[in-house]
């Protein structure tokens, strides 16, 4: 079997320094392309004070990429940001966000 159902799946993603974690209520990791899809109240963060939402994200394991086609919302202390997709790449610790995007940013 290639294909793995996972339940409530927690993962944890490091990238240069920083550690990140995601979860949501369902995933399918997909052994033969090395990728795994997360759906249902997915949440990425970095432990502290950023945090994105989506509906699904996709991790391609051999590209080191999480990325996502469905509305994100993403938040840091104050400030917000809303997409229509994003891409984070881990080698090169780097977030894009595509689509409509929206920032507000707000001081402390």
């Amino acid at each position: 079997p290639d294909i793995f159902n996972l339940e409530k799946p927690i993962g944890e993603i490091i990238s240069g320094k920083e550690k990140y974690f995601i979860s949501g209520k369902v995933g399918v990791f997909d052994k033969r392309i090395q990728q795994l899809k997360v759906e249902g109240n997915v949440e990425f963060n970095d432990g502290d004070s950023l945090v994105f939402n989506t509906s699904e994200v996709y991790f391609d394991f051999k590209k080191e990429l999480l990325f996502g086609k469905k509305k994100v919302e993403g938040k840091k202390k104050n400030s917000l940001i809303i997409s229509e997709g994003l891409k984070i790449f881990n080698r090169e610790n780097k977030i894009i966000f595509t689509g409509k995007t929206k920032l507000t940013l707000k001081n402390d």
